[in-house]
C-alpha cells in the first residue's frame, strides 16, 4: 500500500489557445497527468514514431506528380482513444475542484474522497502527459488502419499506403493526432475519414488547395505543392 501512494502522480488543467497562420482558432483546455512524476525506468517502450520532415515532403512530391489532392484529418482527444497497458497500473489524485465536481458527477464517488477533499483515480486511458501515452495511441491508430488493409512504409513507419478499389493508392501521414490523406480520388479520401469516424467519433476535417499542417501551409497550385511557414518567419522576426 505504501509502495502504491508514492507511485500516486498529480493532475493538471490547462488551457491553451490555438493558432494557424498567426490567427486564433480556438481555446483548448486538457486535464494531463504530470508524467515527470513518472519512474522512467519503468516504463521499456516510451517513445513513439512521428513522420520525419523528409518523409512528409517525398509524399507532398508524389502528390504534385501525380495530382493528388488532401483531406486533413484530427481526431478529438486522441490519446483517450488508445487502452492502458494492463500491466502498467498508474494512479492520479484529482484537485480538490475536480474531485468534488467528480463527486457530484458519479454517484458513490464521494465515499472515496480523501480527509484532504481529494480523489485518487485509476487511470484506464493513455491521458496527456503521460509517458507511455504517445505509444500507446500510435499503436491503436496504426493497428487500426493496418487491418483496413493498410501496410506502413518499411523505411517510415509513419507513412501508411493502400491500394484502393479503384486502382488508385490512398497515402496516409500520421503525426500523432494530425493525419494527412493523399488521393487523386476524394472518394479515397473520404472512405478513410469514414473509418476513422467509426472507430474515434469526434474526427474533423479539412480540405482544399490550401491547408495547415505541423506548422506549414501547403498550398496547391498549377505546377505543384509550395509550402511556407509565414506564422513562423513573422514570430522569429
Amino acid at each position: 500500500m505504501k509502495k502504491q501512494r508514492k507511485k500516486v502522480i498529480r493532475s493538471h488543467m490547462f488551457l491553451r489557445e490555438k493558432f494557424e497562420d498567426g490567427s486564433f482558432v480556438k481555446m483548448k483546455a486538457h486535464l494531463v497527468a504530470d508524467g515527470h512524476m513518472q519512474d522512467c525506468t519503468v516504463y521499456s517502450d516510451q517513445s513513439s514514431p512521428t513522420a520525419k520532415t523528409k518523409s512528409v515532403m517525398t509524399c507532398l512530391k508524389l502528390a504534385a506528380v501525380n495530382d493528388w489532392d488532401m483531406l486533413k484529418l484530427d481526431v478529438g482527444s486522441a490519446f483517450l482513444c488508445a487502452n492502458m497497458d494492463e500491466s502498467e497500473e498508474v494512479s492520479m489524485v484529482l484537485d480538490k475542484q475536480l474531485s468534488q465536481m467528480c463527486g457530484d458527477w458519479v454517484p458513490g464517488a464521494k465515499e472515496y474522497l480523501r480527509s484532504d477533499a481529494k480523489l485518487v483515480v485509476k487511470v484506464s486511458k493513455a491521458m496527456y502527459r503521460l509517458i507511455q501515452s504517445a505509444k500507446l495511441w500510435y499503436k491503436e491508430l496504426s493497428g487500426y488502419l493496418v487491418s483496413k488493409g493498410f501496410t506502413a512504409c518499411k523505411s517510415e513507419e509513419c507513412v501508411l499506403v493502400r491500394k484502393m478499389e479503384s486502382g488508385k493508392y490512398l497515402v496516409v501521414i500520421l503525426y500523432v493526432d494530425n493525419i494527412l490523406a493523399l488521393s487523386g480520388v476524394s472518394e479515397d479520401r473520404y472512405w478513410v475519414r469514414s473509418i476513422l469516424e467509426d472507430r474515434y467519433k469526434k474526427v474533423t476535417s479539412e480540405e482544399g488547395n490550401r491547408l495547415p499542417y505541423l506548422g506549414m501551409n501547403i498550398v496547391k497550385r498549377a505546377f505543384g505543392y509550395e509550402l511556407c511557414m509565414r506564422s513562423y518567419v513573422d514570430e522569429v522576426i
